[in-house]
């Protein structure tokens, strides 16, 4: 996987986390295996481009107001877990918070322009 995205034109640019946010979708290899297990649509392409989300002021803000109202109740303490009934089978997404390095070995892992 590394040689395919280190083919990518644009990697130093926008970052391996826009360039490879999936695995390529002809792999067949291990990581690839859990997307088609856990995501199944993860090799269609999706509905809503991000760059049209992005010029899009409306659907941007419904979009960020959804995954803060998502992190907003990832945050809320609990005692005990809370049961959740999702069928991961029909799942479009999954958000997963995370702090990450700007640059790791040959990556660059955000986009350029970001603010450090």
């Amino acid at each position: 996987m590394v040689t395919i995205f280190k083919q990518d034109p644009n990697i130093e640019q926008l970052g391996l986390i826009k360039v490879a946010s999936s695995p390529p979708k002809e792999d067949e290899g291990l990581i690839a295996k859990m997307y088609d297990k856990y995501l199944p649509s993860w090799r269609l392409k999706s509905k809503i481009p991000a760059e049209k989300i992005n010029s899009n002021p409306e659907l941007h803000a419904k979009v960020m107001k959804q995954v803060k109202e998502m992190e907003a109740a990832a945050k809320q303490p609990t005692k005990k877990p809370i049961p959740i009934d999702f069928d991961h089978e029909s799942m479009e997404m999954l958000t997963i918070e995370r702090r990450v390095s700007l640059r790791r070995g040959d990556f660059q892992f955000l986009p350029s322009d970001i603010k450090k």
